[in-house]
């Protein structure tokens, strides 16, 4: 019985949606392999953990501009290297611990600062087991590590020239795409999925989130909606944002039209009965939708992996872009009308996106798995 370690940043996070799509794939295909999951900040880091993730959260919405230097260069990541080295010293007795537990056959890291731990902890020969690296977002930021990496799951032909240009080797980078769940493999048609979820099947219908926290102007954006188009039901995922839940559960009370959710599992039948999904540019996301073929509206998108994965879309042909909440209803409003535009966006989509990515993941694990005594030997 092989074992396979995943490792992402936080629980309410699309990193640990990623790792859970490759686990069930990997349950899948193959019985005799087991896995678990960790949270790494959560559970290593349960104290300073929530702090950075607040930081994190605030870097981005106060100094965008600030957090876009710190993400996107290599300058900082070369410099900040020894300082996440000093708190992986700290770190470093929860992961062994972690690693003794669990006695993995491989790691697999689906954010890019448990797999930066990963390499150090293997190039000084204290792990040998295969690591594979799985990029969730439509760029690798520099954070990711170019050595001791066994594998790189990678979203597109774009970013595997981006490690390329980092002179990793050809033969380590494979484009596999964003791995989801299954449930978004296929879709049933809009007034069947309308109907199951209590909605008018003929009513046009838009789909706005603010990933897992409730994060951007979803509030803004539903009061703006609301006011310009009263033929339109809007489905509204708040998350785990709670503050957002009750104020948008209590401006929106009265409208029938607006239905107001805390976090849900059902976002694949949510996703069917949509004409249109207005949201953060996140990788999972951005994903999910495209295997639904389902329009998105990338809602101002944050410097950082949003600007880049918000580019990405844009540059296939799949989303639109909105940077000024005013324009939001006109956007929406062109959408509906045109047909023409909403077949194009689907056909684009098709072209791009890798509903089987977790497969294509699961796949690459289990050839390190299987020849894991070769590899011991190398």
């Amino acid at each position: 019985m092989s074992h396979i370690l995943f490792l992402y940043a936080t629980e309410h996070s699309g990193h640990k949606r990623a790792a859970e799509a490759i686990r069930k794939s990997l349950s899948n295909f193959s019985p005799a392999v087991e896995s678990s999951g960790v949270g790494f900040f959560t559970q290593h880091y349960p104290i300073l953990g929530p702090l950075l993730f607040r930081l994190y959260v605030d870097l981005m919405q106060s100094v965008p501009n600030f957090w876009d230097y710190l993400y996107n260069s290599d300058d900082v990541a070369s410099l900040t290297e020894e300082l996440r080295s000093f708190f992986h010293s700290f770190n470093l007795s929860k992961l062994n611990a972690t690693l003794a537990k669990t006695k993995p056959d491989a790691v697999v890291c689906t954010q890019a600062i448990p797999a930066s731990f990963i390499a150090q902890e293997k190039r000084k020969g204290h792990i040998r087991v295969p690591l594979i690296a799985v990029v969730t977002d439509f760029v690798a930021n520099p954070y990711w590590p170019s050595h001791d990496v066994d594998c790189y799951c990678v979203p597109a032909p774009e970013i595997k020239e981006q490690l390329l240009s980092r002179n990793i080797n050809e033969k380590r980078i494979v484009v596999t795409g964003i791995p989801i769940d299954s449930s978004f493999i296929g879709k049933i048609p809009k007034d069947e999925a309308r109907l199951r979820l209590g909605l008018n099947p003929f009513t046009p219908t838009v789909l706005l989130m603010g990933g897992n926290h409730g994060l951007g102007q979803i509030s803004s954006a539903v009061k703006r909606l609301a006011r310009t188009r009263k033929n339109l039901q809007i489905i509204v995922i708040a998350g785990y944002n709670r503050q957002l839940y009750r104020q948008l559960t209590k401006s929106h009370r009265k409208n029938k039209n607006i239905q107001i959710f805390s976090h849900v599992k059902n976002i694949s039948r949510l996703m069917d009965a949509s004409d249109i999904l207005i949201s953060k540019p996140g990788g999972l996301t951005s994903s999910e939708a495209m295997s639904k073929l389902l329009p998105m509206i990338v809602l101002a998108p944050l410097p950082g992996q949003e600007q880049r994965n918000a580019s990405y879309l844009k540059r296939h042909g799949v989303a639109e872009r909105c940077d000024n909440l005013r324009q939001l209803p006109q956007i929406v409003e062109n959408l509906l009308e045109r047909e023409d535009r909403i077949k194009n966006i689907q056909r684009n989509a098709l072209k791009v996106s890798r509903p089987y990515a977790s497969n294509f993941v699961a796949e690459q694990i289990l050839r390190f798995v299987n020849h894991r005594e070769r590899f011991s030997r190398q």
